[in-house]
């Protein structure tokens, strides 16, 4: 897996040995703000893949996203050795929301012992590939994205925890508004929160061709799911595809950090063949 730091920058790739999967993530630290507090994890053989978010400010958000990707994967490597192969999908997806209220608790505890550090917390986007034949079990909290390419169409697999979603849900504010209302960016659930986050949580069993978008709001706040979608369908390489989604965020003005992450599923992986 190569990596590079370009300025305010910071690339992944690869292809798993393991999982018939490509990836590759762009983090981006924007156009207004000083630091990244966008953190990601690329578990290309762990087939584990996150984009965190974090929220505080004087850099108590970094810790905090950077807490959740650190974390995270080690706690998904223990929960595999408790689940068999009879377990079940709906026990694994009880076991997820297990383990991200055990995450979401390691991260306020963190925040207790510092006022610096009060009030600090991170957005999880989650894709755990589970094995071989496709599966993926995803995980949100907060609002950054799961977005699912398949049959050349985008559609969005997780769920906007913000009081904004919750207006426009009940009609109270049009679609028009969104963009400019005080409510844009306030979150009513994160990894970091007193008491235990409620988990948004799916699953899909992808096919060749298709491919996941994990983005922090960097990418949704500048760019429609139409813009996605064409981006995808130009069907470049993962690595291609997320640093044109970024360079497209700047262009519209980069007013956040700014992260995008793709993972590609092939037929078969090189073990496999």
């Amino acid at each position: 897996m190569s990596e590079t730091r370009p300025i305010g920058q910071v690339k992944r790739y690869g292809i798993s040995t393991i999982l018939p999967v490509s990836a590759a993530c762009v983090s981006d630290v924007g156009l207004v703000r000083e630091n990244n507090e966008d953190n990601f994890f690329l578990g290309l053989e762990e087939g584990i893949f996150i984009v965190s978010d974090g929220m505080g400010g004087h850099q108590s958000g970094e810790i905090a996203s950077r807490i959740v990707v650190e974390l995270l994967p080690q706690l998904l490597e223990n929960l595999n050795q408790k689940i068999t192969t009879n377990s079940g999908k709906t026990y694994r997806n009880s076991l997820i929301s297990d383990t991200v209220i055990e995450l979401n608790h390691l991260v306020w505890e963190k925040a207790q012992e510092s006022m610096g550090l009060r009030g600090m917390g991170a957005t999880l986007a989650l894709a755990w590939v589970t094995d071989v034949n496709g599966m993926v079990y995803m995980a949100n909290v907060g609002d950054s994205r799961i977005y699912y390419y398949h049959n050349r169409q985008v559609h969005q697999l997780s769920q906007d925890h913000t009081v904004l979603a919750v207006l426009l849900a009940q009609g109270e504010v049009k679609l028009e508004e969104a963009a400019d209302h005080p409510a844009r960016g306030k979150l009513y659930r994160y990894i970091g929160m007193q008491g235990e986050p409620k988990t948004y949580l799916s699953r899909i069993h992808m096919r060749p061709g298709d491919e996941l978008l994990l983005c922090s709001d960097g990418i949704t706040d500048h760019l429609s799911d139409e813009d996605i979608q064409k981006v995808l369908l130009r069907r470049r390489e993962p690595l291609e595809s997320c640093s044109t989604l970024v360079n497209a965020a700047n262009q519209q003005g980069g007013n956040d950090n700014i992260t995008a992450m793709i993972i590609r599923w092939y037929k078969q992986a090189a073990k496999l063949t």
